[in-house]
């Protein structure tokens, strides 16, 4: 069960002024150069195809190929459209560009296929939010001019929360004002046609009163130089109701709206940061506490030898360890092979198998573990680390080139801690910094710095969990999209006893390889077995003649099955059951993933001091389109993992607090629900039995723009949750619409997103964003049993 949280991250740079951390990926970053006055973005870019061996898409007649040097054109074009239209005082600087990973949590996503390009309104720092682009478009093959300058339009949006400045025939709905309508008057602007218009509006272009009907000006009340430069603070009633908060970029600070706009043309200041690289795998560094007991270090092992089998070929490894006021290397950075009986993999397991408690009062390895683990892993940390020893400028993110996903994964108790320096070290290093904590009922500060370098946090109180969450969490890191479909547990089995999952399993039309997992801890005499829609029982013995792998580990506790997409018959009702021949000393889990692009993200706003509106819950289904008419609820269970409230019913139906009907995000009051201040978690359940999902551009759309609608004549289960605090000493849950905010764009057809919803933003708001992962409390089946 996953918990994806967002926040803004302010991060300190010695070169410039603050700057601000955004998005969910470590490498995305916006930089303030105070000597320029230019501000640098740095964007995280995914395309869903092979970049080692490139398709090709007729364009204007002629078969171009997809490769790197397409994405460089197209993004170097965005730049200088991104520079011109801000009048010289943004631009483009790391682009980094994954194939085919990432595709739930990068800037921009580029799709080849045939659909209309879209965003979310502000939607820089928000979970799930993105530019999405296609290569063709209306049936034809996108040029690289018309992809940059269209994804500069979407810039638009998606950095500066502007609106659209087109007319859209036929289209009138009083009740959308942030959508294009007939009787709009509009701009000559990119904001109208971005194959034409290269200026964002100013003043002058609203001057007559007559000419002030366009979504910006219904929503803003000005024009977009105008409300670039102003703080979002004094935005209208509209954008203080219902848009996601506008972010004011340094750039545009102490400025007045440009009465005249010198429309500057230069491709060296405009491309004078870009950098483009391809990510190829991950390094990863471990980074496991023996200052703990014998028990807790035994899980700290399991779960490390748990991610080594889960990384890829070709990824990087290295194992620290930390003891009160020291740390060493146990495993130097190894090149890792394929399979679990890789020798790199064996002799790191092996390594790890040896490691005994060490327990000392001193403090302050931690700090300098993590901040070794982070020069390891990133060469822009290194440089970074240096820096700060030294006391001097922290180095442009374009400065150094970073060719894999650095990540560092800790595994300590909740009360670890490192310094501020050290957390800084890891956000602006870019890495991915996932803290796996075994709870012991005290705080360190892990979480913020987790949250500040868009890491994946896990706390548990249970030592057996960990194995399964390190699993999920080295996945995930990878860029991997592994989706929950659903999950069960216990705290003990009697012998002869049994635990099952029902599984609603999906075709290979939706969904890839499914695994259904045993986490088994250090019982013994456990078996897993599965039955098919048919019938069918699938054992550890016949799985491999029937075409299912199967996989176990004794020393990590674990037994899976992995059904191919490809598997006859596939899709239905499976049966996942651990029988038990003796008592079980551990708990045990079941739980059900599966390879898609259909992602479910969750988040919470409301009920705090920032943002006073009752509590409201937010879930995105995406495929990568909006997917609408599911059947999404959510239940509630108080900190203490007692079950509060069942089935709170979440629409995508337009009404409050559902901002826009069809466009993939269902929504749901919690006013009145929650029994008291304190911390909840919220586990949602997307299911589709009525046979009527369908996914397709969400929003409001253009006529001719969009492609049908594809429906998913099958059932299907998602499982997401998040944790919510709520009216927290030091939280905040950041405002999410009320009102609507998506729009139909014109010059080229783009779909403005859903202005919403996003991430609370938690303890340590300084410190910024991150993910954190939490497993639901256990339920007793007989109080609470889910299919779909």
């Amino acid at each position: 069960m996953k918990k994806v949280l967002t926040a803004v991250f302010t991060a300190v740079s010695l070169v410039c002024a603050p700057s601000v951390q955004s998005a969910n990926h470590p490498l995305t970053n916006v930089t303030y150069l105070a000597a320029s006055g230019i501000t640098q973005v740095d964007q995280v870019v995914a395309v869903d195809w092979d970049l080692s061996n490139p398709p090709t898409v007729m364009i204007e007649g002629v078969a171009t190929l997809l490769d790197m040097a397409y994405v460089y054109e197209v993004m170097a074009i965005a730049s200088d459209t991104l520079y011109t239209m801000t009048e010289g005082k943004v631009r483009l600087g790391k682009i980094t560009v994954y194939s085919k990973q990432f595709l739930d949590n990068a800037d921009i996503m580029i799709l080849n296929k045939n659909d209309r390009a879209n965003a979310t309104a502000a939607g820089l720092n928000v979970n799930g939010a993105n530019v999405q682009m296609f290569t063709v478009s209306e049936g034809a093959g996108e040029t690289t001019q018309a992809m940059g300058r269209t994804i500069a339009h979407e810039f638009g949006h998606y950095l500066f929360g502007l609106y659209d400045e087109y007319r859209e025939a036929g289209k009138m709905d009083t009740s959308a004002p942030s959508s294009p309508q007939d009787r709009d008057t509009p701009r000559n602007t990119i904001m109208n046609n971005h194959l034409q218009f290269s200026t964002l509006s100013a003043p002058a272009d609203y001057a007559d009163p007559t000419q002030r009907q366009t979504a910006q000006y219904r929503w803003f009340g000005k024009s977009a130089w105008e409300t670039l430069v102003s703080d979002p603070a004094t935005d209208s009633a509209l954008q203080q109701q219902g848009g996601l908060p506008r972010k004011w970029f340094d750039s545009f600070k102490n400025m007045s709206a440009p009465t005249t706009l010198s429309k500057p043309v230069n491709n060296v200041a405009s491309q004078a940061s870009l950098q483009i690289t391809l990510m190829n795998g991950t390094r990863t560094v471990l980074v496991l506490d023996q200052g703990v007991s014998s028990t807790e270090l035994v899980g700290f092992v399991k779960a490390a030898e748990a991610a080594i089998d889960a990384m890829a070929a070709g990824s990087q490894l290295a194992v620290l360890t930390v003891s009160g006021a020291q740390f060493s290397t146990l495993v130097p950075l190894a090149t890792l092979g394929a399979g679990a009986a890789d020798p790199a993999k064996q002799a790191a397991k092996a390594a790890l198998s040896r490691l005994v408690p060490v327990n000392s009062a001193a403090t302050g390895g931690m700090d300098l573990a993590l901040r070794q683990a982070a020069v390891l892993a990133s060469p822009l940390a290194a440089a970074q680390d240096a820096a700060t020893k030294a006391n001097t400028p922290a180095p442009l993110t374009t400065s150094i080139e970073v060719t894999q996903t650095p990540i560092v994964q800790l595994f300590a108790l909740s009360s670890a801690s490192a310094s501020d320096e050290t957390g800084n070290v890891l956000a602006k290093g870019g890495i991915m910094f996932n803290p796996q904590l075994l709870n012991k009922g005290t705080a360190g500060n892990m979480g913020a710095l987790s949250k500040a370098a868009r890491g994946h946090m896990v706390q548990t109180a249970k030592v057996s969990d960990l194995v399964m969450k390190s699993i999920r969490t080295t996945q995930e890191s990878a860029g991997a999209l592994i989706q929950t479909i659903t999950g069960n547990g216990t705290d003990a089995l009697a012998a002869g006893q049994t635990l099952s999952m029902t599984v609603p399993i999906a075709s290979s039309a939706i969904d890839g390889i499914v695994t259904l997992s045993a986490y088994v801890g250090d019982n013994t005499g456990m078996s897993l077995k599965l039955t098919s829609p048919t019938g069918l029982v699938v054992t550890a013995l016949n799985a491999q003649a029937l075409g299912i792998s199967y996989f176990a580990d004794e020393q990590e506790g674990i037994m899976e099955f992995e059904i191919p997409a490809t598997y006859a018959n596939r899709a239905g009702q499976w049966t996942a059951t651990v029988t038990a021949t003796t008592a079980s000393i551990d708990p045990v889990e079941l739980e059900a993933t599966v390879e898609s692009k259909m992602t479910v993200m969750t988040s919470v706003a409301g009920g705090s001091a920032e943002d006073p509106r009752p509590p409201m819950i937010f879930t995105t289904i995406k495929q990568p389109l909006a997917v609408k008419n599911v059947t999404v609820t959510a239940d509630a269970f108080d900190a203490n993992g007692k079950l509060i409230k069942m089935d709170i019913a979440l629409k995508d139906d337009g009404q409050s607090p559902d901002a826009i009907a069809g466009d993939g995000i269902y929504s749901a009051s919690l006013a009145g629900l929650l029994p008291s201040a304190g911390e909840y978690e919220f586990v949602v359940y997307a299911s589709n039995p009525g046979l009527k999902a369908a996914y397709g551009t969400g929003g409001t759309r253009k006529a001719g723009g969009n492609i049908a609608d594809i429906v998913l004549a099958e059932n299907f289960l998602r499982e997401d949750a998040v944790y919510y605090d709520y009216q927290a000493k030091t939280a905040a849950a950041i405002a999410t619409p009320a009102s609507s905010a998506a729009s139909s764009a014109g010059g080229g057809g783009c779909t403005l997103g859903h202005n919403g919803p996003f991430d609370p933003v938690f303890p340590a708001l300084v410190l910024g964003a991150g993910l954190f992962v939490l497993r639901r409390k256990q339920t007793p089946a007989s109080e609470k049993t889910h299919t779909a």
